[in-house]
Formats: structure tokens, C-alpha cells, sequence
């Protein structure tokens, strides 16, 4: 009783506040009214969304940022579908547009295109340094996305009753699920504290030191490796520009590494500049060093300038000369360091890499086969990181946490037509990481003896993957002989849900209890 008191004063509350900040804006009435809807379906929805996902905001954080981005909007205009106004949008293939300069916002009325509106409306964008010259439109585009598409999950997937993961009302469905896998991975709080620090400095190697404190670099190198090619191949889909500024970058790089493939060459032509560089040194040193010589250099540079552009006196040239000087010598330290065995080596493996990294760019826009083949390693490389997840739980909480994790990433969409629980070439992956959450499971005590034959026990407890119940403590599994087969009755309490038939040759029905309901979490 306590309880729904206190959710109450909490609903009243952020109403109120939300009253009182459209008290002072300027929006119609049907604005008004919409914001108050939109507000109220994420209250409503919030604790199925938060039993589900496990990775998110606290209620109170996550309505606060929805109301402080609602301050900074002035105007906020519903556009009609089909009507003149809407050509826009369509023509953007976009439900809203935004005009930051005016802070206003253009919107189809409706609640998921305005709570998408208002998070975008907001977005900080995380700027890469120099180094990461390939990446810098790509991966901060990504992660803007993937945060956007997150942020109105809430109530696009959830309504107060359902849970329903539509691939088809996702704008990006690639976008969303690397932003979830870096959700699970790091947390919802972390991932948000890393993303919104303004003073990060080098965010991608935070980002890697960050992941490497729960998981093995190796798989953390890979992880990250794929999700930066994807983030290119996303980008250059949509964006012209960074296409044909990728593809020269890449032409520039292959006829270097074309170039450092024949070692031979590159170290001749590497010892003749070395030696060029030498002589141009000695040659400076010798005008220094004889006034007859500086006197004539003097005369033969000011042949060649012109009248603006004379060298005014001897101690003039001095100055120039020595820079000259100082330039070269920079210049000979940098070819003996490329001279070294170990530099050749290290900078060769560098352009190989950044080679690698943007070598498919021109396929991207052609070939769905890449794009594909690059989900499905993201895939492994996560469910490598994931395997460490487990075997680091040691309390029955931390498993039951990990199950309903791993429930939701197999039931995000993974294109615009199925989920990633129905990608095949990742069945077998799938099959593993289930039987490895259900042993732990066993060994700490948070799973229910359903039969006793360990085999078929956990693979009936398998389809707790399936269902899309909300709350897993309240799900219930009934076997049923069905022509000498197990039919599994998977329901919430007493209300069935879905059914599934398992089977399995030569049963013993000794050790299955059949027609007798049994809680699945412990």
C-alpha cells in the first residue's frame, strides 16, 4: 500500500513539474496534451521496461532528463502526415526535424516521434582527436543514433502490459543494437558517463581502457575493431561525401602500403634522401661558415625573389639559413627512425591497419553480404565479452540478472525483419551461451528443478529464452505428454503464454513429472 503511495506522489510530481514548464512555452494546446500523454506512457511503462532490459537509467534520472530537454525547446509544430507541411519529412525520410537555431522542433503528433524529437534535440556529440581521422563523422554519428533510438524504447517497445521489440519501427536497426551491446557491456551508467564527458580527451582509448577492466583485451580489440568498421559502413551508406572522402583516403593508403610492401625500394629511396638531406646540411654549413659564400648566396637568392620578397641584409639570411638547417635536421632524425628495423615494422603494421579499417568502403553501398558478415562477427566478438559476464556471477541476483539480459539482446531487432535469436549462423553460439547461463543456474541454486534428468531439464529451461514474458520470477512451466513427446506450457502464473514441444528419443518418464506446474527462477 506504501508503495502505490509513493508512486503516486512520484506520478503527481512529475506532472507538475511538467505543468509548470509549459505554463511558460508558447505551445498550443494539442502540444500540451501530447507532452503530458507522452510523459505518462513512460511512467506507466517504465518498471516493465526496467525488469526487461535490466541496463537503464533510475526512473527518476530518466524522466528529469525528458523534462530538462522539454525547457530548452521554445517551439514545438505538429505536422499532419500527407498534408503539404509533411513533404519535408518525407523528403528526409525522417517524423520529425529539428532547427536548433530556433529551438524548434517540426513533429508528426504522435508520442514516439516527439520523445524522439525532444532526445535529439539535445544531443551532445563526442569529437575524436586528429588520429582517428577515418572515424570522426562515423562513430560519433553512430553513437548519437544509437543513443536517440534507445532513449524512445520505453514506449515504442513497451505499453504498461507488452513487451514488443518491432524490427521495423527501429530507423536503424544496426545503430541500435552496437549502442545495446555497449549498453550490456559497460552498463547503462558507465556507457552514459563515458558518452556525456565533455573533458573525455581521447574518448576511444578510454573506451578501450574502460572495457578492458572486465573483459580480455583480445576480445576487447575485436569487439572494437568491428564495431568502428561498421560504424564506416553505416555512414558512407547515407553520407556522399564521407564516401568519396573515404575512398581517396583509401587510394592515398593502399599506394603506401604498396609502396612499403617493397622493402627494397622504400629503404633505397629512404638512403638516397638521407643523403640528400646530409649534403644540404653540409652546404648550409659551409655558407655559414665563409662570408665570400653567404655574400654570393645572399646575391643569387634575391636574383630569384621578387622586389617584396628581398632578403634585407647578410644577418637576414643567417636567420633563414639556420632555420633551413634546424628543418633538415629534423628531417634526417625522421629517416633514420623510419630506417630502424623496428619503425619500418611498426608503421607498416599502423597503415595495414588503417588500411583494413576503411578497405570496404566502396562496397557498402552495393553489397548487403558485408554489411551482414561484419553484424554476425560483432555478434561473436560480443558473446565472447558476455561469456566472461557469466563466469564472473557469483550470486544467485547476478545470474538471474544475466538471464534476463541475455533474453532481451537475442530479441533486438537485428534488421528490419527478424531478431538477432533468429540470425542461424549464430545458432550454435546462441546454444552455448544458453547452456552456459542455465549450468550457473544450477550451481547457484536460482533455477528450479523442473525434471530430473539434467539434459532434458536444461533443455526445457532453454525456452525461457523464447518467451517474452515480462517478469521471468513469475514464470510458470507445465509439461504435457504429446505423442511421446514433452509439450512445455510456458505461462505467467496460471496464464498461458506460448507452448513449444521438445523432442527427445527414448524418454524415461520415470524421472518426468507430467501436469504439474513448476516456478522456473528459484
Amino acid at each position: 500500500m506504501k508503495k502505490e503511495i509513493f508512486l503516486r506522489i512520484n506520478r503527481k510530481d512529475y506532472n507538475n513539474e511538467l505543468e509548470e514548464i509549459l505554463e511558460k512555452k508558447d505551445f498550443s494546446k494539442d502540444v500540451k496534451n501530447l507532452l503530458l500523454s507522452m510523459l505518462y506512457k513512460v511512467e506507466v511503462s517504465y518498471e516493465d521496461y526496467a525488469t526487461v532490459k535490466r541496463n537503464v537509467k533510475n526512473k527518476s534520472c530518466f524522466i528529469q532528463d525528458i523534462l530538462d530537454k522539454i525547457k530548452l525547446c521554445e517551439h514545438i509544430v505538429f505536422i499532419k502526415p500527407q498534408s503539404d507541411e509533411s513533404k519535408e519529412l518525407e523528403e528526409k525520410n525522417t517524423s520529425f526535424i529539428i532547427d536548433k537555431n530556433k529551438k524548434t522542433i517540426k513533429v508528426y503528433p504522435n508520442e514516439k516521434s516527439l520523445l524522439y524529437a525532444i532526445n535529439a534535440f539535445d544531443n551532445y556529440r563526442i569529437y575524436l582527436p586528429e588520429k582517428y581521422n577515418y572515424l570522426r563523422i562515423a562513430f560519433p554519428d553512430l553513437l548519437n543514433e544509437g543513443n536517440d533510438i534507445n532513449n524512445v524504447e520505453i514506449i515504442r517497445d513497451f505499453n504498461a502490459w507488452s513487451w514488443n521489440a518491432t524490427p521495423e519501427e527501429i530507423s536503424n536497426v544496426n545503430s541500435n543494437l552496437i549502442y545495446q551491446l555497449l549498453q550490456i557491456l559497460m552498463g547503462v551508467e558507465k556507457l552514459e558517463k563515458w558518452f556525456h564527458n565533455k573533458n573525455a580527451g581521447d574518448y576511444l582509448d578510454i573506451l578501450k581502457k574502460e572495457l578492458e577492466e572486465d573483459f580480455d583485451a583480445k576480445y576487447v580489440s575485436i569487439l572494437l575493431d568491428n564495431i568502428y568498421k561498421l560504424s564506416i559502413l553505416l555512414c558512407v551508406k547515407k553520407n556522399k561525401l564521407e564516401k568519396k572522402r573515404l575512398n581517396d583516403e583509401r587510394e592515398i593508403i593502399k599506394k603506401e602500403l604498396e609502396y612499403l610492401d617493397n622493402k627494397e625500394k622504400y629503404l633505397t629511396d629512404l638512403s638516397r634522401k638521407k643523403r640528400k638531406v646530409n649534403n644540404e646540411i653540409k652546404r648550409i654549413d659551409k655558407i655559414l661558415n665563409d662570408k665570400e659564400k653567404l655574400e654570393k648566396e645572399f646575391a643569387e637568392r634575391n636574383l630569384k625573389l621578387s622586389n617584396e620578397n628581398q632578403i634585407f641584409s647578410l644577418s637576414n639570411l643567417i636567420k633563414i639559413l639556420e632555420k633551413e638547417r634546424k628543418r633538415n635536421l629534423n628531417m634526417l632524425q625522421e629517416i633514420n627512425k623510419k630506417l630502424e628495423p623496428k619503425n619500418y615494422v611498426e608503421q607498416k603494421n599502423k597503415i595495414e591497419k588503417d588500411y583494413d579499417l576503411i578497405k570496404e568502403v566502396d562496397l557498402a553501398s552495393n553489397n548487403n553480404e558485408v554489411l551482414k558478415s561484419k553484424v554476425i562477427d560483432l555478434q561473436k566478438s560480443f558473446m565472447k565479452c558476455f561469456e566472461k559476464m557469466i563466469n564472473n556471477a557469483e550470486e544467485k541476483k547476478e545470474i538471474i540478472n544475466l538471464i534476463y539480459i541475455f533474453r532481451y539482446y537475442l530479441w533486438l531487432p537485428y534488421d528490419n525483419k527478424k531478431h538477432v535469436k533468429d540470425v542461424k549462423e549464430l545458432n550454435r553460439y546462441f546454444n552455448d551461451t544458453k547452456v552456459q547461463l542455465i549450468s550457473k543456474m544450477y550451481e547457484l541454486k536460482a533455477a528450479n528443478i523442473i525434471v530430473n534428468d539434467k539434459k532434458i531439464n536444461t533443455e526445457i529451461l532453454k525456452y525461457i529464452f523464447e518467451t517474452k514474458m515480462i517478469s521471468m520470477e513469475n514464470m510458470v512451466i507445465e509439461l504435457e505428454m504429446h505423442n511421446n513427446n514433452i509439450q512445455i506450457k510456458m505461462m505467467d502464473v496460471d496464464v498461458l503464454e506460448d507452448t513449444h514441444l521438445l523432442v527427445i528419443k527414448d524418454i524415461d518418464n520415470k524421472k518426468i513429472k507430467y501436469n504439474k506446474k513448476v516456478k522456473v527462477v528459484n
